[in-house]
């Protein structure tokens, strides 16, 4: 009897370590399925891109600017951000699907605007480069010039009113090439984005000079989305340009705790005067704007809450 009772007790205990064995090994396919959707939701984050939506992605790159548009055909760059974040540009793009780039848009030759160009021109073929008029004798610009020459990369410099058209994706320069500033950061490539009834303006770093200059032209300044020029500076981003352009929406592409104070003060003000909802880099990461039909939505990387002011 007692040889039997162990026998039923040795049964039921091998039956309770297979019955173990099989829920550890549930548990292990079930995690090694999580893990597996998490990492193709990372590698392939562009699954939002739904038939007939466009992304706008204002890239934390620091102190520097740098936004990458795409609507699952086309892949549109505006400026690259400096050179010491070459290697999160060049992530980023990999990490979007990017295979190539169909036009690249150089605002104006400062370091932290064009400083990666060359690294990504040596990663991805570019069909198109547009530029500022403005030249300069430093190494950051004749590298760039080089690269663009070396590699027989179609490049040009704007008119205003040019139109350059991507799918659903309009794009229009709405800086003047031709006219003369002091500073450099006027010489900047603008462009107004439009694409399924919302419009987007990208100002690069001009100033007051510019902006006045754009005031003046005969064209629509309205948009429901503005990048804030020369990274939240008081020069830029006048309450005149506001006016005219009457956002909803305000991104600022800046580093955390940079030397120069951006954004200042007074330009968060202007902006809060005029009922702004303000994003930034600095404290959002990276920001992806969602267009469609519809309207727009929002993503941020990291889900902070703050006040603008």
């Amino acid at each position: 009897m007692v040889g039997k009772k162990n026998i039923r007790i040795n049964k039921w205990r091998n039956q309770y370590i297979y019955i173990i064995i099989l829920v550890l090994l549930s548990l292990s396919v079930f995690i090694y399925s999580r893990i597996t959707q998490d990492r193709k939701n990372i590698d392939h984050p562009n699954n939002q891109i739904v038939e007939g939506s466009m992304l706008v992605h204002y890239i934390d790159v620091g102190q520097g600017d740098c936004m990458l548009i795409q609507d699952g055909t086309y892949n549109i760059l505006i400026d690259t951000a400096s050179s010491r974040m070459s290697e999160k540009v060049l992530t980023f793009l990999y990490e979007h699907d990017v295979d190539s780039i169909d036009m690249i848009v150089l605002t104006h030759p400062h370091e932290d605007h064009i400083g990666s160009f060359s690294e990504i021109a040596m990663n991805y073929e570019i069909d198109l480069v547009l530029k500022s008029p403005v030249e300069r004798d430093n190494y950051t610009y004749i590298r760039t010039e080089n690269t663009i020459e070396d590699m027989d990369i179609k490049s040009i410099i704007p008119y205003y009113g040019e139109v350059f058209r991507y799918g659903d994706m309009m794009f229009t320069v709405i800086s003047d090439s031709a006219l003369e500033y002091d500073e450099i950061n006027d010489y900047s490539v603008v462009l107004r984005l439009d694409h399924k009834g919302n419009t987007f303006i990208f100002t690069g770093d001009m100033e007051s000079d510019a902006e006045h200059s754009i005031l003046e032209k005969d064209v629509d300044l309205e948009c429901d989305v503005l990048k804030v020029a020369h990274h939240g500076g008081s020069s830029s981003t006048t309450s005149a340009f506001l006016y005219e352009t009457s956002p909803i929406y305000a991104i600022i592409q800046l580093g955390a705790d940079n030397e120069y104070g951006y954004p200042h003060r007074t330009l968060l003000s202007r902006l809060d005067i005029h009922d702004i909802i303000t994003y930034r880099n600095d404290l959002l990461g990276d920001i992806t704007v969602i267009s469609t039909v519809n309207g727009l939505s929002f993503e941020f990387e990291k889900d902070v809450r703050y006040d603008s002011d």
